[in-house]
């Protein structure tokens, strides 16, 4: 019953997950760079301005972008440097989850998780950009008002998970 109901287009508050300074507040350790952030921009704009496709692609950047900054934040070596390097985004997500694993105070579920959302990201992004092929309902439903309101709100979530575990896997530096 839900879905039957939408707000009126004026009547919609500005709600802070809409707001791209209070968006990043708890990210800043990510130091996302100006693309990024720039994506970020233009997902929230394209949100509230009913462009939902165009939304939700624009998330797929920004949490791939936070990947890669979690990536090089642990100091990557073999396979994981090469996954960076080649820019083999799902193998970087599928090592640096593997990384995370075991490490205290990181949930044990979180890197499944993580790379769980990782993976909606990605399919919705490329189902954006590469519009060939049949219509996926599994992913339309992301393409609209509500279900593309919790889609950011569930980004924003995992991004300052993702924030806290590579924290928490980060070697130290010795003084």
């Amino acid at each position: 019953m839900a879905e039957a109901y939408r707000l009126a287009h004026g009547a919609r508050r500005r709600h802070w997950y809409l707001e791209p300074n209070l968006f990043l507040e708890e990210l800043t350790d990510l130091d996302l760079d100006d693309r990024a952030r720039r994506a970020l921009r233009e997902a929230l704009k394209a949100y509230r301005r009913g462009l939902y496709l165009a939304c939700a692609s624009m998330l797929g950047v920004v949490f791939e972008a936070a990947w890669y900054r979690a990536a090089n934040s642990l100091r990557p070596t073999g396979s994981l440097a090469d996954a960076v390097q080649q820019e083999r985004t799902a193998r970087m997500q599928e090592l640096v989850a593997s990384r995370l694993r075991g490490v205290d105070g990181i949930p044990a579920t979180l890197p499944q998780e993580l790379l769980a959302h990782a993976a909606l990201l990605r399919e919705l992004r490329n189902y954006g950009v590469h519009p060939a092929g049949p219509v996926r309902d599994d992913l339309e439903r992301y393409l609209e008002e509500e279900a593309c309101g919790l889609l950011i709100l569930q980004t924003h979530h995992y991004l300052t998970r993702l924030v806290g575990a590579v924290e928490a896997a980060t070697p130290t530096q010795e003084p």
